[in-house]
């Protein structure tokens, strides 16, 4: 998101004054003299920042910043070019407005005596509106400002609901919208969603973290991946089966995990390696001083076997790692081949400095599962008796708490109220199942539209010199909208299967054809063969025809 910053040019009454704001004018940028100690926050504004100019006591333009550099002005030489100044009054640059709020509204470490000030959004753009509301810039801060209200929206219904979906026509940027949010809940809304690189690369470290969860539902998807189920190992030759944690079960652990298990597992990554490189047996003892062999052949098991065992020669019964991290932690209940884990962990500790357990509370953090495309899975079936739980209410520690027991690992289970669910669903998918009532009471919906605003504000914010192929994706995107608004079915409205304003956002005539050929005609096709569209098959090669870029 772009920020704003008041800019001073000074007080009347101060001889350098009106020659400063000649050369701002002149110059389309703001000019700071190199020696000014009170420079505020200049440093702090990039590329399309918005600078709004006070002079002798009231704002008289505003600019979108274009560069930050030093000129060859032996004095007056650090400078913020802008692309043009928006005055309030085009025949005098020394009339403006008020600038009232200001003190307010002003961003923390900006300082009460700086020339230049950042100022929150809503100051920004409401002074914008007062100065000139007529400008193109003015336009797509209004789309901004939508968007960012739009996404607090958002946020506010999570936090109340704990789990929502957002819904829409395919393209219309679902996926796209759930990285910012997913980073919203995690950082307190402490984002900057401006720089999408820089977004992502956010993302991918609190995913690697374990903070974000993404996933996909689809048809074959059921209670035992999601949840917990019995499935087979593969160790060695041999094949056992155990009861392994699902991503839910996975995310709702690390979320009410009161401790750091870092040191552990690299301690038993090393214990691995060990074993599969040693040549001979690796001997432990068991706290009643009885020795075993250990093995690691794949998998999320140790393999053990008494030195005195009675059973046949080969067989060895299992020490399953999520035991060990049971144990580390201090818990000792349903732990299978206790004596034995019990081995492990202290040859951890005395071979691989393991050390005991660090707490780190987690329950003060927010986790998020992403979950694409919700509804191509029987969400009933996924998540069984835990839809209740879902509940905000009934969330861990809330007011009406609600436990159950897992079938599979009898574990009591209940849902932590700092993880947080974001679903997306195509509504014009009419192969899929609709959302029962149970499961939709405890989602909150919003719906994403294609927007044309979308399609301008991408050429005019990442491609230059790109007017023309802005002109082309608009045209073309009204006239698929007409299509789809002449021949919409009863059962539908234009609103909510309109094609994506993704699908016309394009670095070149070449992919804006491609996508045109290849993506939004076969779309549009689907929708008439599915009856979203009601035109008769004969009339669908002509009326496909006139569409062009």
């Amino acid at each position: 998101m772009r920020n704003f910053f008041v800019c001073s040019v000074g007080e009347l009454g101060k001889d350098y004054v009106k020659d400063n704001l000649k050369r701002i004018v002149k110059d389309n940028a703001f000019v700071l003299h190199e020696d000014t100690t009170q420079k505020g926050v200049y440093d702090s504004i990039y590329k399309g920042d918005i600078l709004l100019l006070k002079y002798n006591r009231q704002l008289v333009a505003y600019g979108e910043c274009l560069k930050r550099f030093q000129s060859n002005h032996r004095e007056w030489n650090l400078r913020a070019k802008v692309k043009e100044w928006h005055f309030y009054d085009q025949q005098s640059a020394e009339i403006g407005i008020s600038y009232h709020g200001l003190q307010e509204n002003m961003l923390p470490g900006s300082g009460q005596m700086g020339t230049v000030k950042g100022v929150n959004f809503s100051y920004g753009i409401n002074k914008i509106e007062e100065i000139d509301a007529t400008t193109d810039l003015y336009n797509a801060l209004s789309i901004e400002n939508i968007n960012r209200m739009k996404s607090e929206q958002i946020k506010q219904i999570l936090h109340l609901k704990k789990q929502i979906i957002l819904q829409g026509a395919p393209g219309t940027g679902k996926t796209y919208a759930t990285a910012e949010l997913a980073l919203r809940i995690i950082n307190n809304n402490n984002i900057d969603s401006s720089n999408r690189k820089e977004l992502m690369k956010s993302y991918q470290k609190a995913v690697d973290e374990g903070q974000i969860v993404f996933t996909t539902f689809h048809q074959s998807l059921d209670y035992e991946e999601f949840i917990e189920g019995i499935k087979p190992i593969q160790e060695g030759k041999d094949i056992t089966y155990d009861i392994v944690p699902g991503i839910f079960k996975k995310i709702c652990k690390k979320a009410i995990q009161k401790d750091s298990l870092k040191e552990l597992q690299a301690a038993i990554e090393k214990f691995k390696e060990q074993c599969v490189n040693v040549t001979d047996d690796i001997v432990l003892e068991t706290i009643e001083k009885g020795k075993f062999t250990v093995t690691y052949r794949g998998g999320i098991t140790f393999r053990v076997r008494s030195l005195k065992s009675q059973a046949k020669e080969g067989q060895d019964f299992p020490a399953s790692i999520e035991n060990i991290e049971k144990l580390y932690r201090g818990e000792s209940d349903g732990i299978y081949n206790k004596s034995y884990v019990w081995g492990i962990l202290n040859h951890l500790k005395k071979d691989f400095q393991l050390t005991d357990h660090n707490l780190q509370d987690n329950s003060d953090k927010n986790y998020v599962l992403i979950i694409d495309e919700i509804n191509r899975g029987n969400i009933s079936k996924i998540f069984g008796e835990l839809i209740t739980l879902l509940e905000a209410d009934k969330r861990m520690g809330q007011i009406n708490e609600v436990k159950c027991s897992l079938p599979y690992s009898n574990d009591e289970f209940s849902i932590p109220n700092n993880l947080y669910i974001i679903g997306t669903m195509n509504t014009t998918d009419r192969s899929l199942g609709h959302i029962d009532y149970a499961v939709r009471r405890r989602f909150g919906f919003i719906s994403l539209e294609s927007k044309v605003e979308h399609i301008s504000e991408y050429y005019n914010g990442l491609i230059e010199n790109s007017d023309d192929l802005s002109e082309s994706a608009v045209k073309l995107y009204n006239e698929v909208k007409n299509i789809v608004k002449a021949n919409t079915s009863p059962e539908f409205q234009c609103k909510d299967v309109m094609v994506g304003h993704s699908y016309f956002m394009a670095s070149s005539y070449d992919e804006l054809n491609l996508k045109l050929e290849y993506e939004i005609k076969p779309l549009l096709v689907e929708y008439i063969k599915d009856g979203i569209l009601t035109v008769r098959m004969e009339e669908v090669d002509n009326l496909l025809d006139n569409l062009k870029c």
